[in-house]
């Protein structure tokens, strides 16, 4: 797909993408899930350690770059980071939403 669009619109949408994603699980499912499981607290906590690990991430790629000298084609490297993230996210929400639907059914017994 980034090959038939030009560069701007690939990566204004990419940043829609991730924002788009970004609101909804750092405010609404995150709130949610805490008030589904009757925990006391808000979702700051929540929102800070996901933040965490988009930082973790962003520092390990810096890292890697310049302590291991990758020689990389960035431009494939990202594309390629956004596909497989995007799948394995994909995948982790729906195995975590049936974890949490079954955990939630168990404990409303």
């Amino acid at each position: 797909l980034h090959q038939q669009l030009s560069p701007i619109v690939w990566m204004t949408l990419v940043g829609l993408g991730l924002y788009m994603v970004y609101i909804p699980f750092n405010s609404i499912y995150f709130e949610r899930m805490i008030a589904a499981f009757r925990f006391s607290g808000n979702v700051g906590f929540l929102i800070y350690v996901a933040d965490s690990f988009g930082y973790l991430g962003s520092v390990g790629v810096l890292m890697s770059k310049e302590l291991f000298r990758v020689q990389l084609n960035w431009v494939n490297f990202f594309v390629q980071s956004v596909q497989i993230l995007s799948i394995a996210g994909v995948a982790i929400t729906l195995f975590a939403t049936v974890y949490f639907v079954n955990k939630h059914k168990r404990e409303s017994f």
